[in-house]
């Protein structure tokens, strides 16, 4: 152990020192040598008097003669050290027998310090003991302000993991935390209209400082016993305690009717949104799904304007339907229950069939489901891509060793997955299958902010020899500059453009117009949905390349072959 520095030396000067002496010779030393190091020394000639002080005062080092007049210095030593163990103790002594050194270990004395006394002796004591004390206080010091930094981090930690870093709300966390209470309260879902144009707009930076102030406005229209969360991007919570009767409605309808009148000023720029609001009352782990629901119940009807829960809506039957079909889902493909039928699509020209379509079925107790009832459950689920890849698993292998087409449905969710490429080519080299004769039909769910990524995929797939498709053009995201951006080699035209086409001129419009343009640049054009002869002759006539529907071929587990008779050829 180092002896103490200069420094640590002028520290000694400080400290208080007691001194157990009844000698007085002794005593005259003690004060001399012991003077050197310290300012503050008392010296006591008994126990008694030693016991007095030790009550009223604490010393850093206290020095005992093992032989005093009153009692047992030893004894002294042990009471001391019983009531405080970290106490510096030396005991003085001029018996040298081994029994009082035993004795003076067990009780872990500090020091011991000869008589008749010496400075060396005495200073090499002090400065052991020193040493000794002033790492103590060192580690004390370092333990006192770890744990002060301990408790600084964990209130901060506290602090963020409960608010809300834009606006100075509670976040989510709390919210959740806060529910847990065993008590009736009202939910109200607040969501900004247009926040996301704002963002887009006027930038991040903008965004959040309306955030900010519209929190402060919401915090301000509320009641006291409320409680304003900000829970995501543009929606925030009034969670109302112990709510009055009818108040979450009047809280409700004040809060869309100033919303709609505010006006958020930033940077000198006055910003009007407005607010759609779902309002549920009630308790339990299902407060937020229900107002959440409440919000959409709200926002089908219209923005700017509240919904109060109503578990009869249809958002609550259709949320209720998704969980059950992903709840099947899930167990079809544990299962394999999940089927690939294939519908034949029929080259106008010669009425031959040119290539199929796979199209997932769900068997069900000895039912096959058709997927227009799971797959909106199976998006919500992300369970698409897996539906993709047992629709490839199971129908690559039939193409082996043979010449025939097959197309098959691309989403969004495969794109995300980024592996599509290499599984796809993959697969059709472990199947000898020539590309050329795989279509990747790309559905129009995908994102218009997809981005370069999606048409990398896309490129990639296309200079590999997979054929592209652009499905149910006419509705949705697709638009003509998507055609020449994705640059297919097939476009589908929806089947509600073709379904009427022989009575709705609109339609016939439309579908000849998608015709024409995605002919004249170098594109195949497919009907779908068509069911009967009358709409086939049509299709027919305005010089469309394909047709696909039931008057054609229903799906089917096998490659239908056979076209049905028809009186039109």
């Amino acid at each position: 152990m180092p002896l103490p520095d200069s420094e640590e030396l002028v520290q000694l000067r400080s400290w208080s020192v007691l001194c157990i002496e009844d000698d007085k010779t002794a005593q005259v030393l003690l004060r001399k040598y012991i003077g050197k190091f310290f300012d503050h020394i008392t010296l006591v000639e008994t126990g008694e008097e030693a016991e007095k002080l030790l009550k009223k005062k604490k010393y850093e080092i206290i020095l005992l003669d093992i032989n005093l007049p009153d009692r047992n210095g030893l004894d002294i030593a042990r009471k001391i050290k019983s009531r405080n163990p970290s106490q510096l103790v030396v005991v003085m002594s001029g018996v040298t027998e081994a029994d009082y050194f035993l004795q003076a270990f067990e009780l872990s004395i500090d020091g011991y310090i000869a008589k008749p006394f010496t400075f060396s002796n005495i200073e090499a004591t002090i400065m052991k003991l020193a040493a000794q004390k002033l790492l103590e206080q060192k580690v004390e010091r370092y333990q006192k302000n770890l744990e002060e930094q301990i408790t600084i981090k964990t209130k901060q930690l506290e602090y963020h993991y409960i608010t809300d870093p834009v606006t100075g709300l509670f976040n989510r966390n709390y919210f959740l935390e806060k529910v847990q209470e065993s008590k009736e309260f009202c939910l109200l879902m607040i969501n900004l209209d247009n926040f996301s144009q704002v963002n887009l707009g006027y930038g991040l930076e903008i965004g959040d400082k309306i955030l900010l102030s519209a929190g402060t406005y919401i915090s301000e229209q509320c009641p006291e016993n409320s409680i304003v969360f900000r829970l995501q991007a543009d929606e925030f919570l009034v969670l109302i305690e112990n709510p009055r009767k009818n108040q979450e409605i009047e809280l409700a309808e004040t809060l869309v009717a100033s919303l709609q009148r505010h006006s958020f000023k930033v940077i000198d720029i006055g910003i009007k949104m407005g607010a759609t609001i779902g309002v549920y009352r009630g308790s339990g782990e299902h407060l937020l799904q229900k107002a959440s629901t409440a919000l959409l119940q709200a926002r089908e009807k219209g923005r700017g304007r509240y919904e109060v829960y109503d578990e009869k809506s249809q958002i609550n039957i259709r949320q209720r339907e998704n969980v059950m079909w992903i709840a099947l889902l899930k167990f079809a493909i544990e299962v394999d229950d999940l089927i690939p039928y294939f519908q034949p699509i029929i080259n106008n020209e010669n009425m031959k069939v040119q290539k199929y379509e796979c199209l997932i079925r769900l068997m069900q107790n000895g039912d096959l489901i058709p997927p227009a009832k799971f797959l909106n459950a199976a998006k919500i689920a992300g369970l698409l891509p897996t539906i993709t890849g047992i629709c490839v698993e199971k129908t690559f292998p039939l193409l082996k060793g043979n010449d025939i087409e097959v197309s098959f449905n691309i989403t969004d969710q495969d794109f995300k997955g980024k592996h599509l490429v290499e599984y796809l080519t993959r697969k059709a080299e472990e199947n000898e299958i020539d590309p050329t004769r795989i279509t990747l039909e790309i559905l129009e769910d995908i994102e218009v902010s997809s981005g370069d990524d999606r048409m990398y995929q896309i490129s990639a797939l296309r200079e590999r020899g997979f054929q592209i498709a652009l499905d149910d053009f006419g509705v949705s995201n697709s638009n003509f500059a998507r055609i020449a951006e994705y640059q297919p080699e097939l476009i589908k035209i929806d089947g509600r453009f073709i379904k009427d086409i022989h009575e709705n001129k609109q339609s016939y419009t439309i579908a000849k117009i998608i015709t024409q343009f995605g002919q004249s640049i170098g594109a195949k054009v497919v009907a779908e949905f068509v069911h009967n002869e009358q709409v086939l002759k049509i299709v027919k006539e305005l010089g469309i390349d394909f047709s696909q529907g039931f008057l054609l071929g229903v799906p089917s587990p096998d490659f239908q072959l056979e076209l049905p008779e028809l009186s039109l050829t």
